[in-house]
């Protein structure tokens, strides 16, 4: 079927002048239903409809056995805006939208519903101006035994709504839709119509993309059933940036791996225009850079092992992020160096972004850094140093979390900021209240998670383009404004098909047995996860390096053993290290060591530019200050104090300064002076 199509599509070369616009023929065609097989006719006469349909014929016994071929080209000047527009709309004519069993009904409970809803909204009006007024505890009473009604009334009219929402829905699966994506010129004309009124020319942004891009390839794309299938499964382009979505993903080497397949359709959609700067400043992301990025980090097994497993709709929200590719990278680094544990630990709501909680203070974020101009520069090493409130902790959180290849969502709540992100518990709200309580640009938190229940419940994308899209295109096609609904995730009597949409999501949600199943196979790559969690976490010895004292971080005999600012994390280096927190005190005790001077190092990592410095003692005397530098999250030595260990057995005791964020140590060092 498909080398078929690209034989109609690409081979025929027909030049026969139609219309009173004289265009090229092989431009101004519809798909229509030929014995079974798709293929494009020239709708203006019928004589010429005989001539394609001979050309066809042959071309198809000519190119049988072709598998790549030309792509068709058109005449000087035959592709243009209005063309597009003219061809839009033809294709809207000949889209079959079809009709609504019960429409009335639905349409007439979805009016009580508003009713009840508005209802709803006066008594809330009135309750908060008695409150406001100090009313009497009688009237205060009224007040709420009304509210209290019109919220039983709201519920049972939406409940109304939903039962016959699901006598249309179960009417419809055993028709409209349960037909094969492949199998009806309607629904292909249904996906065109749909992408084409939200890609269609809006504005001198979309015609500068076209014009760089092309509209022969934009108008060959929405021809194009296989790949208009796959963005309309994803959500299609950000901003419905059709040109420079397809721009940026035939730019893309197509890659034999599947991960990489589909991290590259999920760049092309979601990088197509620029991604909102929160934290830095004067930059773009380039998304061919940032597939680079994201391909080398998941080759190097530096992701979370579920990055393989996703989804498009999924990774889109994975690679969205605003902080530049060489920051991603230090985020990794950071955190496999600073704090290890928040990476192999087992609650995966906190998997990555529980540094925000640890060390990410609440406070007005410090922005120290400044370009040559002395401008203000934001970076997020700055926040994860100086700390923030919740707009910046909640920027981090995100940050960290998609460092790894972990989509997050938003998201924003009444007078806040936090982040939903994807756990294999399901979709959780981290930094902020549940996720019924956010919301992110014109989406609610229940509609996203609707969304995400539903596609989990269908299992593959084509289940849930039939269930589900299908309906969003009926709903784009009859014009309908998915705005109204999606404001409040509540229906509208003006967008039926949208509403019907919407509770077929919660329908489906409800059928969601695993909260979030893996929606592709996981990758054979071995990541750096898996290769921690097989390590052990346990003490080392104290070693020599020629006249060398090597003293590993874990080898303390006091505290006995870890306690809660005393912790020992396997390393990703290999074996394992400490973290001192708060005003921890460690105690090592050497033995048999020839006496002596010797220059004191620590091999630490930080991630706070306010370290005190730590302090040693042997056998309880020598007192002698350690700076502690600010590594921003590299290992690094400090600079070598002095020490004099005596004849026998000598303990080296070390102690924090004041509460502070805590610091990461993996060695210490004796070298003879």
């Amino acid at each position: 079927m498909i080398i078929i199509e690209q034989i109609l599509h690409q081979c025929l070369e027909c030049t026969i002048k139609v219309g009173p616009g004289k265009r090229d023929i092989r431009v101004a065609t519809h798909l229509i239903d030929v014995p079974s097989i798709r293929f494009p006719l020239a709708r203006e006469r019928p004589f010429i409809t005989i001539i394609r349909a001979s050309k066809f014929i042959v071309s198809l016994l000519l190119h049988w056995k072709a598998i790549s071929m030309k792509p068709l080209v058109a005449m000087k000047g035959a592709y243009d805006a209005k063309y597009l527009v003219e061809w839009r709309n033809d294709v809207f004519k000949q889209a079959n939208v079809p009709s609504m069993p019960h429409q009335a009904d639905f349409h007439a409970a979805i009016v009580g519903f508003e009713a009840a809803s508005k209802q709803q909204n006066l008594s809330q009006k009135e309750l908060d101006q008695k409150t406001k007024e100090h009313a009497s505890e009688v009237t205060l009473k009224a007040a709420q035994a009304k509210l209290d009604a019109s919220n039983q009334s709201v519920e049972q009219a939406r409940e109304k709504a939903a039962k016959i929402a699901d006598q249309i829905l179960k009417q419809l699966e055993e028709s409209l839709l349960n037909q094969p994506l492949d199998s009806s010129s309607s629904i292909s004309l249904l996906t065109s119509a749909s992408m084409m009124e939200a890609g269609a020319p809006k504005g001198m942004a979309f015609q500068q993309q076209v014009q760089a891009f092309g509209y022969e390839d934009l108008i060959q794309f929405f021809c194009d059933t296989d790949l208009l299938m796959q963005f309309a499964s994803s959500g299609g382009p950000r901003k419905n940036c059709y040109a420079k979505a397809l721009q940026i993903y035939k730019s893309i080497p197509r890659e034999k791996d599947p991960v990489l397949q589909r991290l590259a359709l999920a760049v092309a959609l979601e990088l197509c225009t620029p991604i909102d700067l929160k934290v830095g400043q004067g930059y773009e992301i380039d998304p061919v850079k940032r597939y680079k990025h994201y391909k080398q980090a998941y080759l190097a097994g530096e992701l979370d092992p579920l990055f393989s497993t996703f989804a498009v709709w999924e990774l889109r929200m994975a690679i969205d992020s605003d902080a530049q590719d060489d920051e991603l990278t230090w985020g990794r680094e950071c955190l496999r160096n600073y704090r290890p544990d928040l990476i192999y630990m087992q609650n995966p709501q906190w998997r990555y972004c529980m540094i925000v909680k640890q060390d990410v203070g609440y406070t007005n974020p410090v922005w120290w850094r400044r370009d040559k101009d002395g401008k203000e520069v934001r970076t997020y090493d700055q926040i994860l140093s100086s700390g923030g409130k919740c707009g910046p902790r909640a920027w981090y959180g995100r940050f960290a979390c998609k460092a790894f290849g972990i989509p997050t969502w938003g998201c924003q709540q009444p007078g806040h900021a936090a982040l939903v992100r994807h756990t294999v518990n399901g979709w959780m709200t981290c930094l902020g209240a549940g996720i019924h309580k956010s919301y992110w640009g014109p989406v609610t938190g229940n509609d996203f998670l609707w969304m995400t229940q539903a596609r989990y419940a269908c299992k593959t994308d084509d289940e849930y383009m039939r269930k589900v899209l299908r309906l969003e295109w009926i709903a784009t096609a009859s014009g309908e404004d998915r705005a109204l609904v999606s404001k409040n995730a509540d229906p509208s009597s003006k967008a039926i098909w949208y509403s019907l949409a919407l509770f077929q999501r919660k329908r489906l949600g409800k059928k969601c047995t695993d909260k979030c199943p893996p929606m592709h196979p996981k990758s054979s790559i071995v990541t750096l996860l898996d290769k921690i969690n097989a390590q052990k976490e346990e003490k080392e010895s104290i070693t020599k390096d020629g006249r060398a004292i090597v003293i590993p971080g874990t080898a303390f005999t006091k505290p006995p053993k870890p306690n809660n600012q005393v912790h020992i994390h396997k390393s990703f280096m290999g074996g394992c290290q400490i973290f001192l927190q708060a005003e921890a005190e460690v105690e090592y005790t050497l033995e048999k060591c020839q006496e002596g001077r010797y220059n004191l190092t620590v091999m630490v990592c930080t991630v706070h530019r306010d370290e005190l410095p730590m302090s040693v003692t042997v056998n309880g005397k020598d007192k002698r200050e350690i700076a502690i530098p600010y590594t921003m999250g590299e290992w690094e030595e400090t600079e070598p104090v002095e020490i004099t260990l005596g004849h026998g057995v000598s303990k080296l005791a070390f102690k924090r300064g004041s509460p502070r964020y805590g610091f990461a140590v993996m060695q210490y060092r004796l070298t003879p002076a």
